[in-house]
């Protein structure tokens, strides 16, 4: 299955031209494709959380920033994070109940 993938055998097509498909269009339409790298993120999660809620409209504020937002959004959005959302534990959430977000990203 590596090889086949390697060589770009997938009912998709090769991995590696979409994923230049998308790198040539951010740099085509910054405004309209955001291209992330994982290990990027990973090394510096806190410079992405602010580039992409740029990206989407939402930059956060000075104020939210001293306040903690980046990260405490940092921390939701991490495995453990996302794993010890009640809605994992439990496997529902009642209706109209919206997630837990951290009162610091509340405004």
């Amino acid at each position: 299955m590596l090889e086949q993938f390697a060589r770009g055998v997938s009912p998709y097509g090769s991995y590696w031209d979409q994923v230049l498909g998308y790198w040539k269009a951010s740099l085509e339409w910054p405004h309209r494709v955001l291209f992330l790298k994982y290990d990027e993120m990973k090394s510096e999660p806190a410079v992405h959380v602010k580039r992409l809620a740029e990206f989407m409209g939402q930059p956060l504020s000075l104020e939210e920033e001293r306040d903690g937002a980046v990260h405490a959004l940092v921390e939701l959005c991490s495995f453990e994070g996302l794993s010890n959302l009640e809605v994992k534990k439990t496997g529902k959430r009642q209706a109209g109940q919206s997630l837990v977000v951290p009162t610091v990203l509340k405004k």
